[in-house]
């Protein structure tokens, strides 16, 4: 169903072209020139109408609205002559008065000249083109049909090996990302943008898509809509394709958070019960215990310290000391017993703890304790 959607949708979008481009042929018909200019008009806002640039160039020209960019408009100009200006010029005109009147300059692409309608079409193609690739890197002002193919010509000479750096890239963004190595995912991020030059909209639309989908399998599946092509396809600027995706990651980053949370938590938990267990074991110690929970001596003391406040090693005296206490205070063994019981055989060490934690050693402790 969502093939035949799609397929459904893009022939809408050829039809569409098609009528565009009909309707740009017949009223360029009308101006009845031996050549022709085409210009697509992009605006950074839409305060741009027809009547305003028709006033602005002042002579005969064919405007009609340009679906394929929003608020755009494709501008048809006969050869100049003496009642016409060309179209050099109307883009000059058109943007001083953008440049003095609102803070945001438009994007002119401008296609190569046509000496025929069927060429006039090729030509329209060409200047959409060339305003779409100046919207999409955030260009202004005038932007040739020769600038925009010979960015499509470079691209396509180090395609190979912008494709390889960018898997190698997409491969590091995912360990930094496990890692939750934050700052170096989000300077990976970075970089992997500004590697896109001169590539066209929709392959980049394709790669973030993909790299989209690829980020969402390290939070199972979990990070929002894992993935959309058209969502990117249908965006115009390389920026809004940017936003999305640092989003994307930043939503990706906070569920890995609380996915590695969660299994600290567990590890702690079964950390802690295996000191409540084994307390009295002097062979206890950070590396046995982990080993217990399969992890590293120095990560389970950093992810220990991290939710209790608490090193490994302070715990289990803390707990040891604690046992110390009950059994001098509710029964009548001899320290000696005491420190042993609860796996410190080193008296001394022993009684020079808990006399940092109670104040008295323990045998005035019992003997305070257990006065009638």
């Amino acid at each position: 169903m969502a093939a035949e959607k799609r397929l459904s949708e893009l022939l809408h979008e050829r039809i569409d072209q098609e009528q565009q481009e009909h309707d740009l042929l017949a009223g360029a018909e009308d101006l009845r020139a031996n050549f022709y200019d085409a210009m697509v008009i992009a605006p950074m806002d839409s305060a741009l109408r027809e009547e305003t640039v028709r006033r602005l160039i002042g002579s005969p020209c064919f405007i009609v609205s340009c679906d394929e960019l929003s608020g755009g408009m494709a501008v048809i100009l006969p050869d100049p002559g003496p009642d016409t200006v060309s179209s050099e010029t109307a883009a000059k005109i058109l943007l001083k008065e953008w440049s003095d009147a609102r803070p945001y300059m438009p994007v002119i692409g401008m296609g190569h000249k046509a000496n025929s309608l069927p060429m006039l079409k090729k030509s329209y193609r060409q200047a959409l083109n060339a305003a779409k690739y100046g919207v999409f890197y955030g260009h202004a002002g005038v932007i040739t049909a020769e600038v925009e193919e010979m960015a499509r010509i470079r691209f396509s000479k180090q395609a190979g090996e912008f494709l390889a750096a960018w898997q190698e890239m997409s491969r590091q963004l995912r360990l930094h990302l496990l890692a939750l190595h934050k700052e170096e995912v989000y300077t990976q991020l970075e970089t992997m943008i500004k590697l896109i030059t001169d590539a066209t909209g929709a392959y980049v639309a394709a790669l973030l898509n993909s790299l989209i989908i690829e980020l969402s399998v390290l939070a199972d599946g979990q990070g929002g809509n894992n993935g959309s092509i058209q969502q990117f396809l249908a965006m115009n600027r390389l920026q809004d394709m940017h936003d999305y995706v640092r989003n994307y990651v930043s939503e990706i980053i906070h569920l890995l958070d609380e996915k590695m949370n969660n299994k600290d938590k567990y590890i702690i938990d079964k950390v802690i019960r295996l000191i409540d267990e084994r307390y009295g074991s002097g062979e206890l110690s950070l590396t046995v215990l982990a080993d217990e929970v399969f992890v590293s001596p120095n990560h389970l003391n950093t992810m220990f310290k991290k939710i209790t406040g608490r090193t490994v090693h302070q715990f289990l005296v803390d707990t040891r000391m604690s046992k110390a206490e009950e059994l001098l205070r509710t029964t009548k063994l001899k320290v000696s017993e005491i420190a042993g019981s609860i796996g410190m055989s080193n008296i001394s060490y022993f009684c020079s703890i808990f006399k940092q934690e109670f104040g008295l050693s323990p045998g005035e402790y019992q003997e305070l304790m257990q006065r009638p």
